[in-house]
């Protein structure tokens, strides 16, 4: 009879046959290749299917970042580009307060943009 405990007396499911980590040494990728080949005897090609799709979705992770990427380069260069109409139609139409909104625009701008670059991404990775 099933124990209340959903019965798995036999089964540690704390234990898992590859680390949920990623490698941090060589040791470490050693031991995940050995995994592999572990798994390879038990299920041949497997091996082979689980690398493929590693590459699958490093390649699909590497498409995504070039795409943000160029998200911000156009994000970044509209603000400045704004931010440059606004200055000069403030110079041009004598307006002070249309040319400090285009310099504290710019000032903004850049500051993103220093932080971003300074910081990196943060939490994201």
């Amino acid at each position: 009879m099933p124990s209340e405990e959903g019965g798995n007396e036999g089964r540690d499911s704390s234990r898992s046959s590859l680390p949920a980590r990623r490698p941090s040494s060589v040791h470490d990728t050693l031991t995940v290749g050995l995994e592999l080949g572990t798994l390879d005897t038990l299920h041949p090609g497997i091996a082979k299917i689980l690398i493929d799709r590693m590459d699958k979705q490093l390649t699909h992770t590497q498409g995504m970042e070039r795409r943000g990427q160029l998200f911000a380069f156009v994000v970044a260069m509209t603000g400045l580009i704004v931010a440059a109409i606004l200055g000069l139609a403030g110079i041009n139409a004598h307006e002070a307060g249309v040319a400090a909104a285009g310099g504290g625009l710019a000032a903004i701008d850049i500051v993103a943009l220093a932080v971003v670059f300074i910081r990196g991404r943060g939490s994201l990775d």
